[in-house]
């Protein structure tokens, strides 16, 4: 991680930059790439891919760049070791963080005002602060979320595929297999969720949440 730290007036910036770096990322993947993506989430049906709405698109295009690891690495690792050296540093601290974004389940404490969320990991039981127009209009206290959240140093953010949660999604099948493998391996706080841990606990909530028809109501909260 570096240590640059970034401030709140940073992040549409931020936002800019890490959305083009997503379009650059995905352009290296394969077709054959995208289609285990889509077999992954529950998309992919004979050989096509097929979408239920518009943000099916949006996670699993977040699914490509964060939690698919063909080679031990996820895809904006891939895309920063292949063109650090056409890089600018702000590009290259901002890969690095994506690098190592970790999926998770967020509860939200307080709204404190345009943009800016008072979360907990449910898992490490941290407390943080989340910067996000979008999610700061449309959550409230109690709720939570699901996402890959990128560490900037005195706030996180999330990287574009978020999800609403409730007790019947993290309920299913898939979900708690994903949680008790990770806790039968690491305690009951996951304190240190590893890349493999995080991928497979992504695979599993975001396969669920489309399966269960989540993906509809999640359109009102896309990034702003």
């Amino acid at each position: 991680m570096t240590s640059k730290n970034f401030q709140l007036a940073d992040y549409s910036r931020i936002r800019e930059n890490i959305t083009e770096l997503h379009q650059k990322a995905l352009k290296l993947q394969t077709r054959n790439d995208i289609l285990t993506c889509g077999r992954h989430l529950g998309l992919l049906h004979k050989k096509e891919l097929y979408f239920n709405n518009e943000y099916e698109f949006t996670v699993l295009a977040d699914y490509r760049v964060y939690s698919y690891r063909p080679n031990g690495i996820n895809l904006a690792e891939l895309y920063l070791r292949l063109n650090r050296s056409v890089l600018d540093e702000s590009q290259i601290d901002l890969l690095t963080r994506m690098s190592v974004a970790r999926y998770s389940f967020l509860h939200v404490d307080a709204v404190e005002g345009p943009g800016v969320l008072q979360v907990t990991d449910i898992f490490s039981e941290k407390s943080f602060t989340l910067v996000d127009n979008g999610l700061s209009q449309s959550l409230k206290p109690k709720q939570a979320i699901a996402a890959h959240f990128i560490d900037m140093g005195d706030f996180h953010i999330q990287s574009g595929g978020v999800l609403s949660i409730d007790r019947q999604l993290v309920s299913t099948m898939e979900v708690e297999h994903a949680l008790f493998v990770a806790v039968s391996k690491f305690g009951k706080k996951l304190t240190h969720f590893t890349p493999v841990a995080s991928a497979k606990l992504a695979r599993a909530t975001i396969s669920a949440a489309i399966r269960l028809g989540y993906t509809d109501s999640c359109q009102s909260i896309a990034v702003a």
